[in-house]
C-alpha cells in the first residue's frame, strides 16, 4: 500500500492506494498518522478511492488509528467510494456507526468545521 499526503485548509489527507492486509499496508498507516500526531496534527481524511481491498489487520488499524487520534482530540474521517471492495467491509462490519463515511472527498472537507483544529 502507498499513501500520500497533502494538506488542504488543516486537514490532512491521506491518499491510500493498493491494499491495506496485515505486515505492510496496516504498518504504513499507523505510522504515517503517528508521525503527523506527534507533529501536532489533529484532523484527518483518508481517501480510500484506490483501495482494493482491506484485511482484518487493515480494519483493525484504521479503527486503532480513530482511537490514537480521538485519545489527542483529533478526528479521523473516511471517503469510501460506494463502489469499492472496502466499503462493503466497512459497512458489514457496521463502523458506519463509528466513523462517519462518505462518498466523495469534497462532501467530507465540507463536514469538517471551520474553527476546528
Amino acid at each position: 500500500m502507498r499513501i500520500e499526503t497533502r494538506r488542504e485548509w488543516k486537514v490532512n489527507i491521506l491518499d491510500l492506494s493498493g491494499n491495506i492486509t496485515i505486515g505492510k499496508g496496516d504498518v504504513v498507516l499507523r505510522d504515517t498518522i503517528s508521525e503527523l500526531l506527534q507533529a501536532g496534527e489533529k484532523l484527518f481524511l483518508l481517501n480510500m478511492d484506490e483501495v482494493g481491498y482491506v484485511d482484518s489487520a487493515g480494519i483493525g488499524e484504521v479503527v486503532a488509528s480513530f482511537k490514537r487520534v480521538s485519545e489527542r482530540d483529533g478526528t479521523i474521517k473516511l471517503v469510501l467510494p460506494e463502489r469499492g471492495k472496502a466499503q462493503k467491509v466497512f459497512m458489514m462490519a457496521s463502523l458506519d456507526r463509528v466513523f462517519e463515511i462518505f462518498g466523495d472527498e469534497a462532501a467530507a472537507l465540507a463536514s469538517f468545521p471551520m474553527d476546528a483544529g
